[in-house]
């Protein structure tokens, strides 16, 4: 039996008000009814007798009557029209309903039934009524969660099940746990979805109790209303006041300590600083280091530790004890040790940590001494020199008993100084050695292969590629020369198809594909060094090397080529029947005591070599230098510069054309190596080096020029001391960019094409030493398109001058366009305005 309950009205049900209710239209519309048949009424129809015998029609007579006999009673009825198969005329008497409204039960009790498409499965036997479809709506947990005990983070969820409520909220929370319990603000945990309201506020906890999030904000409101000042000082409510709460051991610390466990303080070898805390098993060697592997990221298993003496420890109960005054709390600490993946131990590090410990300790000593300093003057009645308050209200028990305390807290400290002094003498010659071996000495451990061994295999190219023309926005291209190889070893034309290996996979690179100045068809064609000279030899190329690529335009220098000064250390031979001198690489790590800027007062600038150099004699030393006397010996009768700190030290300085250095740059020694200084008397000198000029040399050489038949013949122009009144060191700027010296009027100041670095592009003239490199010579004037090497510009470059080349009188335009200057006018002047 149905049992009745509260249903609510559905919201979709139309409210039509009990006045004006519904009701059928007794009358049918015209549609129902056949055409061609007449309006009903109460005229009688022409009967068939009067067509017969109009006689027999009696016009009073009423329509005829039809009598309809059923199993129940008999009734006469007015005949029943004929209507439409779409509008049959309703049974009222059996009481039937349409096939859509009657009950799914209806079949069983002999009534009209509901067709198939309005029943459930089940409805038919079950006798139960069709829930409406908004009642079948899911339950839906829409709120706004808050983190247990606090009311900053929150987020607004929606989820179908309690579940999903609670994985949403870890989710969304950014909680450390997984979320578990729920909370009303008050503290009633819900248990059941149906209990949360809609829209409603929750706290989320892991697992804890609820914590109120106003906690904080009702205690200080409680302290501050029920506080009160009295004489003593703020005397707070016992309700408001933070309790000292029992600090209860954990389970698991109590059975770490009693499985004879120690905290060990550890640090990866070479490093002195990000110190980690292990708790180990004194008994279990190979559990410490796992856990050292796992915390402080090793990239292999540890293997060894060492003490910062450098000592192998192989068992945990020989490992140091860290001082008194280091210990933190009531717990000892061990340490601190180094740990090792098989690498020598670095002293350097260790070095560092015992340092800084005692400079900490020297500063404590110093604090302690201070502070036992005021005491002393408190007991003594000093009280103007006491800075600490804390010590004014001391009685005179408590500032002896803090006297003996700080003594002893020095002297505890002095020990401890002398402990790590001790250690630092004994691990001094250790660091020393470590410090001039490198990284040879730590990993001495490990094997070197060649480049050539069958485990290493071919070693790959990695390039600086940049687009021509364009000096900026290079990438880093990695080429697989192994790879590149395969398939085409020992064939007639295999460099040529492993350099055409290297231009497919420029072309297939992405950023190289989109170029900064874009090409018609960005593939590849040639590749070019730093000098403009075309690669075609893969394996020339060097690791780390810089190269240009070309779509199929020639090369486009992309440097701005500079005058430049270098120094390279120069040595003296005594051969017996004449003296050698040999030109080498200087090594910044003897000119640590040298500065840029006060070069002049720290060198001598001498014609020919220095005379009070002291020249080797050595047999061996002779033997090395005649090898080297065919690639680096340079002409005795050049000038040097000689160190006034070290007489056996001397210099030989050099022209060169280099490309423009960026300022500040730290690869050439001395700093401004491309600045210079014209006077009005027209000398040329360097800045970094006032007392070397440019000067144009007695030596004449032929050198060969390309375009020309015949060499270039001119004298070879170098730097030298400065003299007064020298015309070989003079020179006169004319309009038209060249530069003309006052000995040679008739001569031009010529470029080589030369550059510095370029050993293949060099061609050595006749008639000059092996080790001396020449860029600049003063020759005849040069014809047609030769003329660009024999002209000139100046780059102002200085914050103070930078808009100098605004005065320039220069008739090339290309001087205001890249911003040069000129000390020239047009009538050959000197414009003193530049």
């Amino acid at each position: 039996m149905r049992k009745k309950k509260d249903v609510p009205r559905s919201p979709y049900a139309q409210r039509v008000s009990s006045a004006t209710e519904y009701k059928y239209s007794k009358r049918r519309p015209m549609s129902a009814t056949y055409p061609a048949r007449p309006p009903s009424g109460n005229k009688p129809k022409i009967d068939a007798k009067f067509i017969a015998d109009p006689n027999l029609w009696d016009p009073a007579t009423p329509r005829e009557r039809m009598t309809i006999t059923t199993a129940t009673t008999t009734a006469t009825r007015q005949q029943i029209k004929n209507r439409p198969a779409s509008a049959p005329a309703k049974n009222k008497g059996l009481n039937s309903r349409p096939m859509s409204a009657t009950s799914n039960l209806s079949w069983f009790y002999g009534r009209s039934t509901r067709p198939w498409s309005g029943r459930s499965f089940g409805s038919a036997f079950s006798g139960r009524k069709i829930k409406s479809q908004y009642k079948k709506q899911p339950l839906i947990i829409r709120v706004v969660a808050y983190k247990n005990g606090s009311r900053e983070s929150f987020a607004k969820i929606a989820a179908p099940t309690m579940k999903i409520f609670l994985e949403c909220c870890t989710d969304r929370l950014g909680l450390p746990f997984a979320a578990r319990r729920v909370f009303f603000e008050g503290g009633d945990e819900i248990f059941d979805a149906e209990d949360i309201p809609i829209d409603g506020e929750v706290f989320v906890s892991c697992g804890e109790n609820y914590k109120d999030p106003l906690a904080s904000v009702k205690r200080n409101i409680l302290i501050s209303e029920g506080a009160k000042w009295t004489l003593s000082g703020l005397l707070l409510p016992d309700e408001g006041r933070v309790r000292t709460r029992k600090a209860k051991m954990s389970k698991r610390m109590k059975k770490l300590i009693e499985n004879n466990r120690v905290r060990i303080v550890v640090y990866k070898n070479g490093i002195a600083t990000e110190p980690i805390e292990c708790v180990a098993d004194q008994n279990n060697m190979e559990d410490f280091l796992c856990a050292c592997t796992a915390k402080l990221n090793l990239t292999s298993y540890a293997k060894i530790l060492y003490d910062w003496e450098g000592n192998v420890i192989s068992d945990l109960n020989d490992a140091p004890i860290l001082d008194d005054c280091f210990q933190p709390g009531s717990t000892p600490i061990r340490g601190p040790l180094w740990v090792s993946i098989g690498e020598a131990f670095n002293a350097i590090a260790a070095y560092s940590y015992i340092r800084t410990m005692r400079s900490v300790v020297i500063s404590r000593m110093d604090d302690a001494g201070k502070y036992k300093g005021e005491l002393q003057c408190a007991l003594d009645g000093n009280k103007e020199k006491i800075t600490m308050t804390v010590i004014l209200s001391m009685k005179k028990e408590e500032i002896e008993a803090h006297i003996e305390k700080a003594e002893a807290e020095i002297e505890n400290l002095n020990e401890t100084k002398q402990d790590l002094q001790a250690k630092l003498e004994n691990i001094q010659q250790l660091q020393q050695r470590e410090k001039n071996e490198g990284s040879n000495f730590t990993m001495g451990h490990i094997k070197e292969f060649k480049f050539d061994h069958r485990l290493v295999g071919r070693k790959g190219l990695r390039l600086k590629v940049y687009e021509n023309g364009i000096v900026e926005g290079g990438m880093d291209f990695y080429f697989n020369l192994s790879g590149a190889m395969k398939g085409i070893e020992g064939g007639h034309d295999a460099k040529q198809k492993i350099l055409q290996r290297l231009l497919d996979d420029l072309s297939s690179n992405r950023l190289l594909a989109n170029p900064v100045r874009p090409k018609i068809l960005p593939v590849a064609s040639n590749i070019y060094d730093q000098y403009g000279n075309d690669i075609k030899d893969v394996f020339t190329l060097e690791y780390d090397q810089e190269i240009w690529v070309s779509f199929g335009e020639p090369f486009i220098n992309p440097f701005t080529w500079m005058l430049q000064i270098q120094f390279d250390e120069a040595e003296c031979y005594d051969m017996g029947d004449k003296t050698l001198c040999i030109r080498k690489q200087l090594m910044t790590d003897s000119l640590h005591d040298y500065t840029d800027y006060n070069m002049q007062n720290e060198w001598d600038v001498h014609i020919g070599f220095p005379p009070t150099y002291p020249a080797k004699s050595n047999e061996y030393e002779k033997a090395r230098a005649v090898d080297l006397a065919g690639s680096s010996e340079v002409d005795s009768r050049s000038h040097y510069l000689q160190s006034k700190k070290k007489e056996d030290f001397a210099l030989y300085p050099e022209l060169v054309v280099n490309h423009k250095l960026k300022k500040g740059q730290k690869d050439f020694w001395p700093m401004e190596t491309q600045s210079w200084i014209i006077s009005k008397k027209g000398n040329i000198y360097a800045k970094c080096c006032p007392q070397l000029c440019l000067t144009v040399s007695d030596t004449r050489v032929d050198i060969p020029w390309s375009g020309k038949n015949s060499p270039l013949n001119g004298f070879v122009v170098t730097v030298q001391k400065k003299m007064s009144a020298n015309t070989y060191q003079q020179w006169r700027f004319n309009p038209n960019g060249t530069l003309t010296c006052m000995a040679y009027e008739n001569l031009l100041l010529t470029y080589l094409q030369h550059k510095f670095g370029d050993e293949e592009g060099y061609m050595a003239p006749d008639g000059v030493k092996p080790g001396q490199r020449i860029y600049l010579v003063l020759a005849d004037p040069l014809q047609k398109k030769e003329k660009l090497y024999q002209r000139f510009a100046l780059k102002q470059e200085r914050f103070e001058n930078l808009g100098q080349w605004k005065y320039s009188d220069a008739t090339n335009p290309e001087f205001n366009k890249l911003a040069y200057s000129w000390p020239c006018r047009r009538d050959g002047s000197l414009n003193e305005v530049i």
